[in-house]
Parts: C-alpha cells; structure tokens; sequence
C-alpha cells in the first residue's frame, strides 16, 4: 500500500523528469540538433500538461488516503506551528481561570520528609537495575522518591503519575503536576518537591547526580537536569553537577535543546505518553534512544497502551538495552558502571552506598 513518503517521492520524481525536459531546450541544444529540438518544443507543452495533471492526481489520491488529523499534525510537526509548552500554556490558562476557586490545575507550595528505614544498597551498574529500582520506588502507594548516594556520586529515582485528579491535591505527582511540568523547569509541584527532598538527603555543592525517571518522572527529571545549569549560574553557592539522565517513557524531547547532559531516552514505539513532546528525539552526540515496540496480550486497546506504558515492560527493554552491542548505549553502560566507582578512598572498587525514600507533598 502507498505511504505519504511513496506518494510524495514519485511526485518529486515527475518534478525532476519535468525540469530535465526544460533543461533539453535551451538556445544551445537548437544548434547541435535543431529538427529534433523544435519537434520536442512542439510537443513539450502537452507532455508537461500530462506530468502535472499525475502530480495533481496524486494529490488528491493523498487526500483520500490520509485522514484530515494526520494531515494538520504533518504540517505542525514540519512547520512547526506550535510547541507541546504552548499548546499546554493555553490548557491552563483555561483551567486555572475556570477553575482557580476550586483549585482546578493550581499548584502550591511544597514540603518532603524523610520516610521509611535508610537502606545499605550496591551501586546500580546495568539500565535494568536502574529501572528496577525505579519500579520498587514506584510502587509505593505513596508519592516518594528514592536517592542513593555512594560518596559524592548520587542517584535520584522519580516515580510516574499516581493520581489523574484534576483538582490539585496533597499528591504532587498527580495531573496539575503533569501540565505544569510541561510548561517548563521549576514550575511544577512535583519538581519543587523533588528538589526539596534532594535539600533534605545534603545533595549539594561537589555532588554528582544522575536522575532516572518515569513517565512524570523523567519529565522532572529532564526538567531538574536542564535547569541545573542555570540554577549554577544564579545560585550564591555552587550546587551540585548533573552526570547524567535517564527516562523511561518519558515525554522530554521538547528539552532537548537545554539538555546538554548525557540523556538515555527508553522509550516503546507503541507507548502514546513519550509522543506528548510533540516532537522526535534529537540526533546529538549526549543523546541516545533506546525504542522497540513492546508486545501486548491483550485485544483490548487500552489495556495495550497501559501495558506499553508499564514499568515492568520497561524493565524487559533495559535488560535488552543492556546486552546490544551499540556504541551509544554502551558508552552510557560504561559511564553507568563508572559512576559509582573510586568512592573507597581512591581504591577504585565500587563500594556499597545508602538509600534513603522521601515522601513528598503538596501542601
């Protein structure tokens, strides 16, 4: 069956055969073979008149096969009409104004506390145990995050959406977060939240971090790691330096122009949520994407786009990732088993580290 991409080709194609026939009745061309020459200058206009009247019919063959919405989102994404941010700016400027008295997508001010026992973990060394953890972390009714430290070296685990309420509740990694995240770095309460739980474990000045986050998560995630560079700048003290970012079907190619830490974007080609961006991961040197199309069981639709979206789903992807062989994703596997490492005193072992969860919440 034709695509887009055929139809369009074979009408470049009848462009180029079309401009090929002008070139062959240039004033010079009449010197060399003058009757064959005027005869095709005779015959020129009809054959022209044919290659446009296909190139027409080709047209109109795309617009039967096309639907109108596949139509208007090609011309957005080629002309770049407008952005995800926007497009969300405009969602709660209604909302808010709609809604404000009610708290209808209206963020607040943000508290974190320490929950649950400190835990003695060895440093994470494959994507699987990263997504694994973040799968544990998860599953937490609550809404917390996990940060490891190993010396100076520290990871921070983000857990996805737990609530789709609209109206703004104590849970801030709920929909209002989703929207406001969205918007940009330092906005939403879930990142605010995250922020202050990093306060609460002394990640700061001389600390390195890697952020691994799903779904919500990642977005946070990519938005601490793309604001940490500004945040440098305008700080009194100096904080602490981004190593790396992991997300995990995660909407953040919209950032990629503020991400210049290395990314390892994990995402399905059959999961909706990373396509919130509405745009495709760059092609950088710091950036690397992982992507298959995970498989369904299920005949139901919706099960299918949760299940695409499911940790565990994901955690298969990583365990894949993790035996490829290509180069990206092995160089980031190479700074992931490093990252962890010299923290004994310049032994260069790995050595074990704590785990702490913080609870965080909208006040």
């Amino acid at each position: 069956m034709a695509s887009r991409a055929e139809i369009e080709r074979v009408q470049r194609e009848l462009g180029a055969v079309s401009a090929w026939l002008d070139a062959q009745i240039e004033p010079a061309d009449f010197l060399l073979n003058p009757i064959k020459r005027v005869g095709l200058a005779l015959e020129l206009p009809v054959a022209q008149a044919r290659l446009e009247s296909v190139r027409l019919a080709l047209a109109q063959a795309a617009e039967s096969y096309f639907t109108a919405e596949a139509q208007i989102a090609n011309e957005f994404s080629e002309n770049n009409l407008f952005s995800a941010p926007m497009l969300v700016g405009g969602i709660l400027a209604v909302g808010v104004g709609l809604g404000g008295a009610i708290g209808l997508l209206s963020e607040g001010s943000v508290s974190a506390a320490a929950a649950g026992k400190p835990a003695v973990v060895l440093p994470p060394k494959t994507l699987e145990t990263l997504v694994g953890r973040l799968a544990q972390t998860a599953a937490s009714p609550d809404a917390r995050v996990r940060i490891e430290r190993f010396g100076s070296s520290v990871f921070v685990y983000i857990p996805g959406t737990k609530t789709w309420n609209p109206i703004a509740g104590k849970n801030p990694l709920d929909a209002t977060s989703n929207l406001w995240a969205m918007q940009g770095p330092g906005v939403a309460a879930s990142e605010r939240a995250v922020a202050k739980a990093m306060g609460l474990a002394g990640v700061g000045a001389g600390d390195s971090v890697i952020f691994v986050g799903h779904s919500q998560g990642g977005l946070v995630a990519a938005n601490l790691a793309s604001a940490a560079g500004a945040r440098r700048g305008l700080a009194a003290k100096p904080t602490y330096r981004v190593a790396g970012l992991v997300t995990v079907g995660a909407p953040i190619a919209h950032l990629s122009g503020k991400l210049e830490v290395p990314t390892l974007a994990i995402e399905h080609t059959n999961d909706v949520v990373p396509k919130l961006s509405l745009n495709a991961n760059p092609l950088t040197e710091n950036w690397v994407t992982v992507s298959r199309e995970t498989p369904t069981d299920s005949l139901n639709q919706t099960s299918d786009l949760v299940e695409a979206h499911d940790l565990e789903a994901y955690r298969d992807t990583a365990k894949q990732a993790d035996e490829s062989p290509n180069e990206g994703i092995s160089q980031f596997r190479k700074k992931l088993s490093g990252f962890a490492a010299d923290t004994g005193g310049g032994s260069g072992q790995n050595v074990a580290g704590v785990a702490r969860w913080f609870e965080i919440s909208r006040d």
